[in-house]
């Protein structure tokens, strides 16, 4: 536990230390929800619909990260682990009772209310929709759009159909291409260090280095550049 506090420690400093529409924030945000969607502990439901809720979440998450504090949780002393994982499930908790309560309302057929003996009890049969549940349904959406914008941008950078990472490269190491530093550097959720990378590719420490920040980088911003504001919301 104290090693996985540790690791979350550093996780979500990294994360918090650039900002907010950065891609070093999605960068190192990337590599704290793989970690945190392996923690044990997150609520978990037989709902079909189950898998919306829970991405949700991790927008909600994404979004609102500044916001944690370790204080909040409702355990008293609870270690960092612990408390994110009460930080999360206070959130999922509501995103599932929604699906059960739609659930519910699938329920209720207009045939039946239609048949009921008393027609003037109709209205208040039906279910009318709050400013809340309205502002929900809008919040919804906006989050799937922003999880398919964050889903677009990984997969634009796992499958460069252009080419245009693959092919760039300094002249005299072609296998040290910014796609695989990308992959190696950005996507994996252990990422390896510029001297890892360096090593096994057989390039100097420096080169590597400035290949990445003159050159890599602004094809990565090129790239994204169309997902800027989806991403943003």
């Amino acid at each position: 536990m104290i090693q996985s506090d540790e690791h979350l420690d550093f996780l979500l400093s990294r994360a918090l230390q650039h900002p907010a529409a950065s891609l070093d924030r999605a960068k190192a945000m990337h590599r704290l929800l793989l970690k945190l969607q392996s923690l044990p502990g997150i609520l978990r439901s037989s709902h079909p619909d189950y898998p919306f809720a829970l991405n949700s979440t991790w927008i909600w998450l994404h979004k609102n990260i500044e916001t944690f504090d370790i204080r909040s949780s409702w355990m008293q002393n609870a270690n960092l682990e612990t408390a994110l994982v009460n930080w999360i499930n206070s959130y999922l908790r509501y995103r599932i009772r929604d699906l059960e309560t739609v659930k519910k309302l699938d329920h209720i057929s207009i045939d039946r209310i239609s048949a009921s003996p008393d027609q003037r009890h109709l209205a208040s049969q039906l279910v009318s929709p709050t400013l809340e549940g309205l502002e929900a349904t809008i919040a919804q959406e906006h989050q799937q759009n922003q999880l398919k914008a964050y889903v677009k941008m990984t997969e634009l950078l796992k499958s460069d159909p252009q080419g245009v990472l693959k092919s760039c490269h300094p002249k005299a190491n072609p296998n040290c291409t910014c796609y695989e530093i990308c992959q190696r550097y950005l996507l994996k959720p252990q990422p390896d260090t510029y001297a890892q990378i360096a090593q096994d590719l057989n390039i100097n420490y420096q080169t590597l280095v400035g290949h990445w920040k003159r050159n890599c980088l602004k094809k990565l911003q090129q790239m994204l550049s169309p997902l800027r504001y989806e991403l943003e919301g």
